[in-house]
Parts: structure tokens; sequence; C-alpha cells
């Protein structure tokens, strides 16, 4: 079986599979260990795999006790039947020699690190620096970045009117005139992968030439596509559509026609050309800004027109009620009150009973005991009715358009500024000599894809690539699967493919019910339908295997798993139109498991009370409480090193740390190691700018 996808929960054994697999190959051929890429997600894992694997090896050579189950799960698998117990001990003793003394070859790595170890073998190809850095802090460089663009204010035209457009239109919207936060955050968004991928289908999709629009400004189906619309403000001149991951600046295909066009302009000194091309390069950026204010106008017609519309169908109502001498609180509640919300630019959606009118149920309009129903009944069949379904039937329809402008509008500044940012970038990778670890992905995706700037590479080439790192891999192991993102498999699967199809050893472990760095572009779906549908011919009926013990947790911690998760997927499977419903539940198709460790453990779930009447606080209860149980558990043998605290927040924990502190029960956690949390450090840092506030 070359392809095996185990999928493993919590506590089931996966680090001994994966040694165990890893072992295996070793015993049947010590020298595999050249040819076998293990791959990990932290630094930790990768540690702590590559440790467990020369200590089994060491073990098995020695014929230790501690090796006893791993030495009999090896002597019973059919893969390496018949072997004998001195064979089984020979080749570990190989193997482990073979390793220690060629250790640079032990190919357990994160998957970060083996994409820079690939990158770093295409610098020249690639036109980067050989000896370039990695950083790690994206949101530092984002600051750097933010404040450069700032300093343009006052020495570049174009960029100073959009900065100070951005800063009233700010203001308008009640966020105040400090937009350095608001363009950092959305600048940190196009590093990953989704929006990425969002902004290069745009550009790539969107016509060459559009059409110009006939309707006027204030027509909702300006907005039928505000995508393309977004797209078609950012073609050729902002160069998102090309790779901007690379450190020296790739030009679009109209400043290389630029370009050559100087270039056959011999009598032009050199500081004229850089003159003339940044002339050219400023009025393609004035071109640019004018396009954006252009969809701004139409973005704020079409807000301005919907919300004139409700307004005007709120009067209407209003006056139509008014005419028959009535109120609006003869009316029931959340009916007739929504042409008065609606003419006062309140646009909230129309109440449960309003819709039901809507439907067609006029008994709603108002109560049957109602003395001024006759009245009601007869402004019912005289226009209100008829009123009220034109009125919800156009908000039905244009909402979505104005919500879309609205929030385009919200963002569009900062869209505006990105290419600049794109390019200070660029210019802070070729200054640094800098790549960020971030870039690393999208390069190689490029390379493999056969679509980077340069024209070494084809997509043909993408077998091929792998083996300029000087290692031919054989078998591949991959860990933690459920954390891979898209740009990651994609470049991991010509690998893949590659080995399954010279019939070697791939073995995927993951658990989509631990997927815990969707943040920061890990796709869970990978795991779940992404690997069939890619690896599809070499997928058969034994492929997929659980590992179904839980070897770590005692029965009650097991069993109080098993009975939670199945409850909640079955609360989830009630929830009307729930997004991503689909796969949660199968990916808690599996949650059950099986209890290895014996009896005992124990569970307790206290929900406390939040009432805002109360003397103390939730937090406040949580806070006591723990201490307590902290009491009984001392009281009943446990030592403090064996309890351990979690909090949602990082402040709630610093706030437990320091009541347990005050208890004198010492912590350790991340917050209680840094400097700023001791007395003694913030009197020392007190009285220094004190010291310097006399000055």
């Amino acid at each position: 079986m070359s392809l095996t996808i185990y999928k493993s929960s919590a506590g089931s054994g996966k680090t001994f599979t994966l040694v165990r697999e890893y072992v295996k190959l070793l015993i049947k051929e010590p020298n595999n260990y050249r040819h076998i890429l293990a791959i990990t997600f932290t630094n930790k894992a990768t540690d702590e795999m590559k440790e467990r694997i020369v200590r089994a090896l060491a073990q098995l050579a020695a014929n230790s006790p501690k090796a006893e189950s791993l030495a009999q799960v090896l002597l019973a698998d059919p893969d390496l039947k018949p072997i004998t117990e001195r064979f089984l001990q020979q080749q570990a003793a190989k193997a482990l020699a073979l390793i220690l003394h060629n250790y640079a070859e032990f190919s357990v790595s994160t998957i970060d690190s083996f994409f820079q170890q690939i990158l770093r073998n295409f610098a020249k190809e690639l036109k980067i620096p050989v000896r370039y850095e990695v950083e790690l802090d994206t949101k530092a460089v984002i600051d750097t970045l933010v404040m450069k663009l700032l300093l343009d204010v006052g020495h570049r035209k174009e960029i100073t009117q959009w900065l100070e457009e951005f800063v009233f239109a700010s203001l308008d919207d009640d966020k105040g005139w400090k937009i350095e936060r608001q363009i950092t955050e959305l600048s940190e968004r196009i590093f990953q992968e989704d929006v990425w991928e969002n902004i290069k289908v745009q550009i790539d999709e969107t016509p060459a030439e559009q059409p110009k629009e006939k309707t006027t400004p204030a027509n909702p189906k300006l907005l039928t596509n505000i995508g393309q619309i977004i797209a078609e403000t950012n073609t050729p001149n902002s160069n998102l559509g090309n790779e901007p991951h690379l450190t020296q600046n790739p030009n679009t295909e109209q400043n290389s026609t630029e370009q050559n066009d100087l270039d056959n302009e011999p009598h032009l000194t050199q500081d004229q050309k850089l003159a003339q091309l940044a002339a050219q390069k400023e009025l393609l950026m004035t071109a640019h800004y004018e396009k954006l204010r252009s969809l701004v106008k139409k973005l704020h017609a079409t807000r301005h027109a919907f919300e004139e519309k409700m307004i005007a169908f709120g009067k209407e109502g209003l006056a139509l009620i008014a005419g028959y001498g009535l109120t609006v609180k003869d009316f029931k509640v959340g009916t007739a009150g929504f042409f008065e919300k609606i003419s006062r630019k309140n646009l909230e959606a129309p109440s449960a009973t309003l819709l039901k009118i809507y439907a067609g149920d006029t008994t709603q309009w108002c109560a049957k005991t109602s003395l001024v129903k006759n009245k009601i009944d007869q402004l019912i069949d005289n226009g209100l009715q008829d009123l009220l379904i034109e009125t919800i039937a156009f908000y039905d329809e244009q909402l979505p358009n104005y919500y879309s402008a609205q929030e385009v509008v919200k963002n569009i500044y900062i869209y505006g500024l990105l290419h600049e940012i794109k390019d200070k970038l660029i210019d802070y990778r070729t200054e640094n000599s800098k790549l960020l670890i971030s870039d690393t992905n999208f390069i190689l995706n490029s390379i493999i894809k056969g679509t980077a700037n340069t024209d070494t590479f084809t997509e043909s080439d993408a077998p091929f690539i792998f083996e300029k790192v000087g290692l031919t891999y054989h078998h591949i192991m991959l860990d933690e699967f459920q954390d891979t993102s898209n740009y990651q498999w994609k470049n991991l699967l010509p690998l893949v493919q590659n080995t399954l199809s010279e019939q070697h050893r791939a073995l995927v472990v993951g658990d989509v019910k631990q997927s815990i760095y969707r943040w920061r572009g890990g796709n869970m779906n990978l795991l779940l339908t992404g690997l069939k549908r890619d690896l599809k011919p070499f997928w058969d009926d034994d492929t997929e295997q659980e590992l179904a013990y839980n070897y770590r947790s005692k029965y009650e911690i097991v069993r109080f798993n098993n009975s939670l998760f199945k409850a909640a997927t079955q609360v989830l499977n009630e929830l009307p139109a729930l997004s991503g419903a689909t796969a949660i539940n199968q990916a808690y198709q599996t949650v059950e498991q099986q209890i290895k460790k014996g009896e005992g453990g124990f569970v307790q779930v206290q929900f406390l009370p939040n009432d805002a009447k109360s003397d103390m606080r939730w937090q406040e209860i949580a806070e006591q409480q723990t201490l307590e149980l902290i009491d009984e558990l001392q009281a009943s043998g446990i030592k403090l090193n064996q309890i351990a605290i979690l909090t949602r927040r990082n402040q709630d924990g610093s706030q437990m740390a320091k009541l347990l502190g005050e208890k004198g029960i010492k912590v350790i956690s991340s917050e209680s190691l840094l400097l700023n949390q001791s007395p003694k450090i913030r009197l020392l840092m007190s009285l220094l700018k004190f010291i310097a506030d006399q000055r």
C-alpha cells in the first residue's frame, strides 16, 4: 500500500505511528534514511520526531525492554515478514550508525525549512540575493512600510491628495484622523493566501477592454461585480497581477515598453532617462487614482440612491397613514413603524410580523379588537399593502448592492494604497536582502506552475525542481496535515505524485478537529476531501486508516469527549444553513475513541451566572472557585506542578497568575516570564521615568 492517510485524534499514538513507519523503512534498508522526507509543522515537533526515531533505533539495537512494543509490531508487520529479532537488531544498529555519521542527510524538518532549502537553490534563476535573510516578523515590516508611505506626504502630489481624502473620509465615518492603523491592518491581509488568490483571480479575469457603462452612476447594476470593477482600477498600473515576492522589482509590460522606448533614445543621459521614467510613472499613478475616485463617486451615488428611495417610501407610507387620520401607534408593533424608521434612514430589516404581511397575511396589521380596524382595512385596500410590497421588494433586491457599496467605500482608500505598499515592500527586500517568511510559498508555487518572473522554468519542469536540492526523496511523510495551506500542498503535490508513481511510500497524518492554524492559511478541507481529489489514481479502500484508541487519557475523560462532541454535532445539524456545517459534520463523523488506559479520570463542567445585578462578576466567581479547587486538589495529594490552568485570553491568564502569586503559589507562564511582570523591574522603570521627567 503506497499511500496511507492516518486520521488521528488527540492521544491516539500519532507520533508512535510516524516513528514506526519511519523505522520500518530503515529495517528494510538502513540507507533509506537518505531517501525519506519527513515534514512536520513546528520546530518542536521536528526535534521530538528526530529524538524519538534515534531513541527507537538505539533501543531496538540494544534489544531494550523499552522497545518491546515497537519490536513486536515490526516483527508482526506483513511488509517485513519474515524477519528475526536478530535481524531487526542488526538493521536498527546499521541505520542508527548511518544516521549519526551523516546527520545532515537525516531529513526531518518543518515545511517552511524544507521550502527554504529548495528556494535557496533557485536564488540565481530568480535573481534574488544568494545570502538573503528570512524575515519572520511580517507585522514589523508592514509598520515600517506604512511609515515610509506617510513620509511621502508633501513630496508626492497624488499620494498626498489621496491620503488627505482618506483622512476626511475617516473623519466622516467617525474613525478619527489617524489612519496608520487602518492601513496597517488591511496591508497585513495581502500576505494571506486566500486574499492573494482573490486579487489574482479578479485581475486575471478582467477583460482587457471593458465596455463603457451606459447607465447612470446611481444604477445598482454597477455593483453586480464589484470585484471586477476594483480589478479594473488596478490594471495595468499597479502590478498586483505579477508575482510580488521577488526582491527585484519586476516591471509590468507597459513599464517594460516605456523602458525600451527610452533605451532607443541614445541622446538622453541616464539621469534624464530616470527622470522621464519617474514622470511617466507619476502620470500612470494619476490615472490610477482618477479611476478610483470615479469608483468612489459611483459607490456613493449607489448608496445615496438607495437611501433616498427608502426615505421616499417611508414618507409616502406615513402620508397614507396620516391621510386616514391614523398614527403609527394604531398599528401592531413592528408593522407601520417600519415606514417611520426608514423615513429617518434607519434601514433595519423588516420584522417577522411585517414579512408575514408581505407574504399576504394582512390581518397582522392590527389587532382584531382595534377600535380603528375598519379604517386600517380601508387603508390596506387603498394603497398601504401595495406600498409595503413594493418597498420590501426593492429593499430585498437592492440591499446587497447597498451593503456592498458601503463595505467597499470603507476600504477603498486603503486599497488605493496597496500597490504603493507593495512597491515599497519590493524596495525593502532589495535594500535589505530579505524575504518574508510568507514569500516562500508564493515564489515556489510560481516556479512549479511555470509562472515565475524568469524564462528558466515551465510547468513541465515541476517534477525536477525538487531534485536540485541535491537529494532524491523516495518516501514522504507529512505530519499535522490539517494545518497545511493550499499553496503548501500545491508545492508538495508534484513530489508526492512522483513518489507514488514510482511505487514508493507516502504517508499523511492529521486530524481536522485540531486545525488551529486556519488564521494563517491552514485548510482542513485538504484532509477532508482535497487529498482524495488530488491523489485519486493512487487511492484504494485501505488508503484511509483510523487511529481509534486513546492511549493518553483515562476512562472518564475519553467518555466525556465522546459524549460532548457527539451531542455538539447533533446540535449543529439542527442549526439552519450554518456556513461550513457540512465540513464540520464530516470532520466529526469518527470522533468517538476507544479507551485504552483504563478506569479513572474526572471531568466537571460548571456554568456561572452572568447577572449584571449580581454583587460579583462571573470572572470573580470563576477566580474564587479556581482557588478553592486548587486547595481541594492539594488536600487530596495532587502536586502544584501537576495542575494546569487554561484561560480564554492572555489578560485572564495574567489576572489568574497575579491572584495565585498573592496566595504564595508560584506560576510559570509566558506572561509571568516577562520582565514587566516583575514588581522590582516596574519600580526601577518608574524611577527612571521620574528622573527623566525631572530633567
